[in-house]
């Protein structure tokens, strides 16, 4: 047994990475730290002005995510940079997901859940909970979306962003709401 003392304060979220050699933790301290399995810290992540409550590895483990009560979450490179990131909740983010081909994140806060592409835009949102959003994941091919809530619910979700670039979206284009339409700037003649 292994034990990975750094934090300054409690330990909120961990990870393993997908190759099983690293671990990530996100800490009531503000920060992240990536360890090897030895227990020594190879980077801290600091720039969280509040708790970090989630923590995600990117599906090839060149970034992570960490999700932060200061309403923002982050992507890192493994060196410890802010790539991106990512604003536009109103509530602290508590999970945090990327999308299995690492080109998406899924970020929950609130009684929402945002999909977001990696230069930061909000390409989906996902609203329906009462309480806190406290889980997110992707489907192991992309197509759905699971939240899970302090509503006593957990709800499955199309990613039509997925089904917009996948082409499959177009197969059924007739039969998507204004909203729908106009959130991915579709414009159909309707003559």
């Amino acid at each position: 047994m292994e034990d990975f003392a750094g934090h300054t304060s409690g330990v909120s979220e961990v990870a393993f990475s997908a190759d099983g050699k690293h671990i990530l933790t996100g800490s009531r301290d503000n920060t992240a730290k990536l360890w090897d399995l030895e227990g020594h810290v190879v980077q801290d992540f600091a720039g969280h002005t509040s708790d970090v409550r989630s923590v995600a590895f990117s599906p090839d483990g060149n970034h992570i995510l960490t999700g932060s009560e200061d309403k923002t979450t982050k992507l890192w490179d493994l060196q410890g940079n802010v790539v991106q990131d990512f604003a536009g909740h109103t509530f602290s983010v508590y999970a945090v997901a990327f999308s299995p081909d690492g080109k998406h994140i899924l970020t929950g806060s609130g009684s929402t859940a945002k999909l977001w592409d990696l230069e930061g835009h909000v390409v989906q949102d996902f609203a329906g909970h009462t309480l806190f959003v406290t889980s997110v994941a992707f489907s192991p091919d992309g197509k759905m979306i699971l939240t899970g809530s302090y509503d006593n619910t957990a709800r499955l979700w199309r990613n039509l962003f997925w089904e917009l670039e996948s082409g499959s979206l177009w197969d059924r284009i007739d039969k998507l709401s204004e909203e729908e339409l106009a959130k991915y700037d579709i414009q159909l003649d309707k003559k």
